[in-house]
């Protein structure tokens, strides 16, 4: 009788640290403080219909410092709606509510930027409404400095700049920047150069900002240009894809042969209005390694879904010159596209291209085509059952002319 006593008394207090332990954030006071940079929590939230919450919270130093904030959350957006998400809120109340990049029924990414005058204690609410609903869900903050900028000092993003010359580019496949922009006679403007990896790879970009005025659906958004002998071209612009009672959301999606840099121009003409913005970009080309050009196959440069980039030149000749490539194919019938994009489009119509072996046969060949007035492209797709390796053979027959290219790999 004793023994069954004390197994109780030993379950009920399990049973209540199990309970303290797994609510203890369920409330704003008992948030759970995060890290000052780059910290990330997984958790899980079962909804209510009357709201079930999780805080964490972040001392936050003020003066505008960006902090970019993500979440990605299982179901996704298409099942779970606008019912699941974060907001943020500081000394004022309510600082913002996150937007969300895309509709997946399975995984979705949600991201607010941090970006204030006033230091002190925010605090993230991740909220879910849904009777029931297990939501999953992994919390990532970044750029956070352990103390406060010096006086006078102007904080700056880690990427983006107040200069269309900007030419430093993320080497990250998706990011979450944004910060405050404007008033500034003339509009005030916030540049951003990315990477794209083509082969109709989707890059899609989203924004959404607050507070809204009148026409802030003409005066407040963005625009993407691509470099071109004639200068800037227009590309395209965000379109409205949502808005509420303080904020709106902006997206535009881009589809391309070849791989190049575009500029990502975040505009604000409002007068006298500052605002506040999130800037979500997936499907960007990642890390782009620089190299000489391996024209020995026994040396072959690797590409996976570690290393999907390289940018070299070589030099033509009318009985070939070659770079050579490893490339490892995860397997599962996954489809990989490979794309090689060269300038100067003066090169003719078989001159330039890509060979794919598997072992010592040649499965597949693409010569570059004109695309711009710059630029040649060449894409093969591929799908394999199988983990291996295959072999890339870029080739230049071109006497004399110098092709420099990217090489890049889709679909990871």
């Amino acid at each position: 009788m004793f023994r069954y006593v004390i197994a109780l008394a030993i379950f009920a207090i399990a049973q209540f640290t199990f309970t303290a332990t797994a609510l203890a954030n369920e409330r704003i006071e008992k948030a759970q403080v995060l890290a000052a940079d780059g910290s990330t929590v997984a958790a899980s939230v079962v909804g209510n219909s009357g709201g079930a919450y999780r805080y964490y919270r972040i001392d936050y130093p003020g003066s505008g410092v960006p902090v970019p904030i993500s979440m990605r959350a299982q179901p996704g957006r298409g099942t779970a709606g606008v019912a699941t998400g974060f907001k943020v809120y500081g000394p004022a109340g309510l600082f913002g509510e996150a937007i969300g990049d895309d509709r997946s029924t399975t995984d979705s990414t949600y991201a607010l930027t941090l970006s204030h005058a006033t230091a002190g204690a925010y605090y993230i609410q991740v909220f879910n409404y849904i009777e029931g609903l297990p939501l999953g869900f992994q919390l990532t903050t970044s750029g956070l400095s352990t103390g406060r900028p010096a006086a006078g000092a102007t904080p700056v993003a880690a990427i983006g700049s107040t200069s269309p010359d900007t030419t430093a580019a993320p080497s990250v496949t998706s990011m979450t920047t944004g910060g405050i922009l404007g008033p500034a006679a003339g509009g005030a403007f916030r540049y951003y150069p990315i990477d794209y990896p083509g082969g109709r790879t989707k890059m899609s970009m989203t924004i959404g900002y607050g507070p809204l005025a009148f026409h802030s659906d003409q005066a407040v958004g963005f625009n993407l240009y691509r470099s071109d002998p004639d200068g800037p071209m227009l590309i395209g612009s965000g379109s409205e894809s949502g808005r509420n009672e303080s904020t709106a959301t902006e997206v535009f999606t881009l589809e391309a042969e070849e791989a190049q840099r575009y500029l990502l121009q975040v505009f604000n003409y409002l007068p006298g209005t500052e605002i506040q913005y999130t800037l979500i970009v997936t499907g960007m080309t990642g890390a782009i390694a620089e190299i000489p050009g391996v024209t020995d196959p026994a040396r072959a440069f690797a590409l996976s879904a570690a290393q999907t980039a390289a940018r070299s030149e070589l030099s033509g000749d009318r009985a070939g010159r070659y770079h050579f490539y490893s490339l490892l194919h995860p397997g599962g019938d996954r489809e990989l596209r490979i794309t090689v994009t060269v300038e100067p489009s003066a090169l003719s119509s078989g001159e330039f291209g890509l060979n794919i072996f598997k072992d010592a046969d040649r499965i597949g060949t693409a010569d570059a085509n004109v695309t711009t007035k710059t630029r040649r492209v060449a894409t093969l797709t591929m799908r394999e059952n199988d983990t291996r390796w295959f072999g890339i053979q870029v080739y230049n027959y071109a006497a004399g002319v110098a092709g420099r290219y990217i090489i890049t790999i889709a679909g990871y």
